[in-house]
C-alpha cells in the first residue's frame, strides 16, 4: 500500500525523477566528452581557483557555497546570501603566475550575480638565433573575464550559468573568443548535496594571424557530491572530471572547522595530495578569511603554494537602512542593527554566530530581537519583519553563539539576519 500525502508526495517524486535524470545525464555526458573534441587549448582554465577548493583536492562541485562557485559550479551562487569578494595568487614553477579575483552580490530580484577574472602568465621568454645568441623576448598571458548568475528555484534545486570572454596574448599576436559554463546543484537529503557542471560549452577563440586559426576548448564535465556525515563541522567531498583526450580524474577532499573561524583542509586527485588551512577574523561589518593551500606542481617536481583572501560583507543596508514602522511592531526607536548572523552552525539550524563578543560587553544570557527584510505578499514591497528572539549561549572575545528561543511559525535563522540588543 502506498500512502500519498498531496504536495509532499509530489515533492519527493519530483526530486527522485530529477535525480535519475541528473545521473543518467552525467553518464551520457561523460561518454560524449570522452569521445569528442580535438586539441587541448585553455589548460589554464583547468588549474582551479581559490585556496579553499584547491586544498580540498579540487572536489567542490557538489559543495559550491562561496564566491568561487562562479568557476566550480555557478548554481552554487544561489547559496551565497551575503556579498563576497576574493583575491587569490599562486606562484608556480618556471616563472609562471596564476591570479584570480571575484565578487558576488545577491540580487534584490532573484539569485546572486558574480564577476570574476582569471589570469595565467609567464615572465619574459627569451628568443635566440641559430647560434644561441639572445635576440629579444616576448610575453605570454591568458585571461578569462566572466559574468555569472545562480539562483535557488526550489528549496532543494539550484541552477546557474557563466558567460566568459577569453583573451590570449603571445608576443605580437592575440586570440579572443567567448564561451559558457552551466551548473546544477541538488540537495538530496539533509547534509547531502550533488552537483553537475559543464565547462567550456561552445567555447572558441580565433587568432589574429594570417591563417585566422580557430581553437576549440574541450568540453569538461564534472559531477560531485558533498556530505556532512557527523554532528561536528566536517565536510567530505568527492568529484569526477572528464574531458576529451583527458584522463578521467577523481577528486576527493575534506574540510574540518576545529574551532570558531579556524580549520584545516586536505584532499587529492590522480595527480597528488594537497592540504591547507584557514583563519577567519570577524569584524562588525565583514569577515576576513585567509586560506592557504600547499601541493605539488603536476607538470614539474616543485611545490605549489596558494593564498586566498575572502571578505564576506554585511548587507549594504547595514550602513544605510533606516527601518520603517510596520503594523504589529514598534520599530521607530531602531536604527542600524547591533550585529548580524554571520554563520549558521552546521547541523544545528537553531544556532548562529554573531560578530560581537566579550570585548563588546556581550555575555551569556544577552538577548536580541531578530529581524529580516522580506517582500510583502500583498503589496510586493520590502518590509522589515521581526522573526523572533535569540539568546547568547556562549561568548568569546570577538565572537558569540546565539540560540533561537522563540520565532514566528515556519521561520529559522538565516545568514544576514539583523539583531537588536534588548537585555542582558
Amino acid at each position: 500500500m502506498v500512502l500519498i500525502r498531496g504536495n509532499k508526495f509530489i515533492f519527493s517524486l519530483g526530486k527522485t525523477v530529477l535525480l535519475l535524470f541528473f545521473f543518467v545525464f552525467i553518464k551520457q555526458a561523460l561518454v560524449y566528452a570522452q569521445d569528442r573534441g580535438a586539441g587541448l587549448p585553455g589548460a589554464y582554465l583547468r588549474i582551479g581557483v581559490g585556496a579553499r577548493a584547491v586544498s580540498m583536492g579540487s572536489a567542490f562541485t557538489g559543495l559550491a557555497d562561496d564566491v568561487t562557485s562562479c568557476y566550480w559550479n555557478p548554481a552554487g551562487l544561489g547559496q551565497v546570501n551575503l556579498t563576497q569578494f576574493i583575491l587569490s595568487y599562486q606562484k608556480l614553477s618556471m616563472d609562471r603566475t596564476y591570479s584570480y579575483s571575484a565578487a558576488a552580490i545577491p540580487s534584490s530580484l532573484k539569485g546572486t550575480f558574480a564577476v570574476s577574472w582569471i589570469r595565467f602568465g609567464t615572465g619574459e621568454i627569451e628568443t635566440r638565433d641559430i647560434s644561441g645568441r639572445i635576440t629579444g623576448g616576448f610575453s605570454n598571458s591568458e585571461s578569462a573575464y566572466m559574468v555569472s548568475w545562480g539562483a535557488e528555484f526550489l528549496p532543494w534545486f539550484y541552477a546557474g550559468v557563466t558567460a566568459k570572454y577569453l583573451v590570449h596574448n603571445m608576443g605580437e599576436y592575440q586570440s579572443t573568443g567567448y564561451g559558457f559554463d552551466a551548473g546544477l546543484l541538488i540537495k538530496v537529503i539533509k547534509n547531502v548535496s550533488v552537483g553537475l557542471t559543464a565547462q567550456n560549452i561552445s567555447t572558441n577563440v580565433k587568432w589574429d594571424t594570417k591563417s585566422r586559426l580557430l581553437e576549440s576548448f574541450p568540453l569538461i564535465l564534472r559531477g560531485g557530491v558533498a556530505v556532512k556525515p557527523f554532528t561536528f563541522p566536517l565536510t567530505v567531498t568527492f568529484d569526477v572530471e572528464q574531458g576529451p583526450k583527458l584522463e578521467r580524474t577523481f577528486h576527493t577532499g575534506c574540510e574540518w572547522e576545529i574551532a570558531g573561524g579556524f580549520g584545516i583542509r586536505a584532499g587529492g586527485d590522480n595527480k597528488g595530495l594537497r592540504a591547507g588551512g584557514y583563519l577567519t577574523v570577524p569584524t562588525r561589518t565583514f569577515n576576513l578569511e585567509t586560506s592557504y593551500s600547499f601541493g605539488r606542481d603536476p607538470l614539474y617536481s616543485a611545490s605549489m603554494h596558494r593564498v586566498s583572501f575572502t571578505v564576506t560583507f554585511a548587507p549594504f543596508d547595514y550602513f544605510f537602512y533606516k527601518p520603517k514602522s510596520q503594523k504589529g511592531y514598534r520599530l521607530t526607536n531602531l536604527d542600524v542593527p547591533d550585529c548580524r548572523i554571520m554563520k549558521i552552525v552546521d547541523n544545528y539550524p537553531e544556532l548562529g554566530l554573531i560578530n560581537l563578543g566579550s570585548d563588546d560587553g556581550i555575555k551569556k544570557g544577552t538577548r536580541f530581537q531578530l529581524f529580516r527584510h522580506e517582500t510583502d505578499n500583498n503589496s510586493k514591497e520590502q518590509i522589515f519583519k521581526k522573526i523572533g528572539t535569540v539568546e547568547v549561549i556562549r561568548v568569546e572575545k570577538n565572537l558569540a553563539a546565539v540560540k533561537l528561543i522563540d520565532r514566528l511559525h515556519g521561520y529559522k535563522i538565516q545568514m544576514g539576519d539583523m539583531l537588536f540588543r534588548i537585555s542582558d
